[in-house]
């Protein structure tokens, strides 16, 4: 009887230690899939991140880029201003040259007819 009372203690004990190993792997199966279910959202918390990043350095770029722009256009005007002023000042320059020959062509003509 004791025999008995022993295998059954046994086949208790096993039943039970089955009973708890389905319910650990259950739980370890919950577990498991919760994990998945954070990496998936972290995965894709981390893409619009990125993605959002990514916009932003573009538009940030374009703004670089329409500074460049801006400050090229700027050195172009600036160039062509100085070239128009160095123009004028040639013309200003050559036509004070023509200024001073034909007074001093006229006063040498003056001083021709004096002597005369």
């Amino acid at each position: 009887m004791s025999e008995e009372k022993a295998a059954e203690a046994i086949r208790i004990y096993k039943s039970k230690q089955e009973a708890i190993d389905k319910a650990f792997a259950g739980q370890q199966a919950k577990v498991a899939d919760m994990f998945r279910k954070q990496i998936i959202l972290a995965q894709r918390k981390y893409v619009a991140f990125t993605v959002a990043v990514e916009a932003d350095v573009e538009k940030r770029l374009k703004i670089v880029d329409k500074v460049i722009d801006a400050e090229s256009e700027e050195r172009r005007w600036k160039q062509e201003q100085e070239e128009a002023r160095l123009e004028r000042e040639r013309s200003e320059a050559a036509e004070q040259k023509l200024r001073e020959q034909a007074e001093a062509a006229q006063r040498a003509a003056d001083e021709k007819k004096k002597k005369s």
